[in-house]
């Protein structure tokens, strides 16, 4: 039952932030411009020891926005090149904050909702979190409270038939973690002695100013056998402007 509490504080996190005043999420994402969407597509390139293997080009996801600037919907894709989850987001009509949360899964069956409520000083007073089966059968409900400073105080869930499964309230008690309490014999054998990463690179802007190339991560890392893996994620950006 915890694993189940500590799911639904994992989601409150996931979707929890007001935008700040004044921002959209088309600025937040340091895009210029009316951009209507954004189509990824990305190349893994890993360096072992003087051999460059790359993953295929492949669509890795898409993201709308409406005229205002908020997200709109992000569609994941697998390294396929298929659809594998997309999320609608909604706002709420009067305060422009997010309300409503879908995610759909390749087959366009909705397998989680999310809905926010906000009260009269602004900040968030509660969630709910749908759960449902995949052919689209509702299985849990998660009721999340807020305290008056969005902070959370309660968490319920239920079955699909509205028995409760548990109820909590703060403070919370953190899940036990459980550590390996001895190395593998191959760990001992090449341990990673260095490891580090690299900024960002972004290359050849379009007319509005935003970034169609770049190295969105790079990092390596160094073993005691001397072997050397170095991994860079090479992504190219598509456009496509609100007139």
């Amino acid at each position: 039952m915890r694993n189940l509490i500590t799911l639904s504080m994992l989601c409150l996190l996931s979707y929890s932030i007001v935008p700040a005043q004044g921002k959209t999420d088309r600025e937040r994402d340091g895009l210029k411009g009316l951009v209507q969407t954004i189509k990824v597509r990305q190349i893994t390139v890993v360096n072992e020891d003087e051999k460059q293997p790359e993953s295929p080009l492949g669509l890795s996801h898409v993201i709308s926005y409406g005229k205002v600037g908020n997200r709109t919907e992000l569609a994941l894709y697998d390294k396929t090149g298929a659809l594998s989850r997309r999320i609608r987001y909604t706002y709420a009509a009067q305060s422009k904050k997010p309300s409503e949360l879908i995610t759909y899964d390749a087959h366009n069956v909705m397998i989680r909702k999310i809905v926010d409520v906000y009260g009269s000083n602004g900040f968030k007073s509660g969630r709910t979190i749908y759960d449902f089966n995949e052919e689209g059968t509702l299985y849990r409900k998660s009721v999340l409270t807020l305290n008056p400073l969005g902070e959370l105080v309660k968490v319920a869930d239920y079955r699909q038939d509205g028995s409760l499964i548990k109820k909590d309230s703060a403070p919370f008690k953190q899940p036990a973690h459980s550590y390996p309490t001895q190395r593998s014999s191959a760990e001992d054998e090449d341990r990673v002695v260095s490891f580090g990463s690299g900024r960002g690179e972004y290359f050849e802007p379009d007319a509005h100013g935003n970034w169609t190339r770049g190295t969105t991560s790079s990092n390596f890392r160094t073993y005691s056998s001397g072997k050397k893996i170095k991994t860079q994620d090479i992504v190219y950006r598509e456009f496509t402007y609100y007139q």
